[in-house]
């Protein structure tokens, strides 16, 4: 993977920010590996992140029909288009689910077990002890109970609501068993 400026990362954080609050489909051209060319992805954005020192973009992509996580500095083009129903189209099905991104500490792909209705995991590119799952459902409290059965640790990366919402009540069940 070729080396990517930091005025180049400024300017798609700036660009996909704003497309984020504006609603905008892209296309963006994306190589996921040196290995492998690269890809045009059709994409509704709806929040960019940080992991370990990695952008990424959430959105919704219309080739997969599900929700992605693409990071920024493997973004090789990006073009804003006019689809008025495919637009539609992708925000209603954004709203149908949530998404919820966990990194979970100390697994690997072999012992996971689903705990939503889509899931996609990622290596964590900060530590390649951990994953990053990106979970669809529209259950948040299957989720909740699935996550605190499962075993795993984790971290709540996004939303931010959510984390919070499992703190208090994790912080509620420390004072009521303790």
């Amino acid at each position: 993977m070729p080396f990517v400026s930091i005025e180049r990362l400024q300017r798609l954080l700036i660009e996909l920010e704003s497309y984020c609050e504006e609603g905008q489909l892209v296309q963006i051209q994306y190589r996921s590996s040196s290995e492998k060319p690269s890809q045009i992805i059709t994409f509704l954005p709806q929040k960019v992140f940080n992991n370990h020192c990695n952008l990424y973009v959430l959105g919704h992509s219309a080739d997969k029909e599900k929700a992605s996580m693409l990071r920024l500095d493997k973004i090789e083009h990006l073009l804003t288009i006019e689809n008025p129903e495919l637009l539609r189209a992708l925000q209603s099905r954004q709203i149908q689910q949530d998404v919820f991104i966990i990194r979970l500490l100390y697994c690997s792909q072999k012992q996971y077990e689903p705990l939503g209705d889509n899931d996609e995991l990622v290596p964590d590119p900060g530590n390649e002890n951990h994953l990053l799952a990106m979970i669809q459902t529209s259950n948040e409290f299957l989720l909740k109970q699935k996550l605190l059965s499962s075993g795993y640790q984790f971290q709540i990366l996004y939303p931010e609501r959510f984390k919070q919402e499992m703190e208090v009540m994790l912080n509620g069940m420390r004072e009521l068993y303790i």
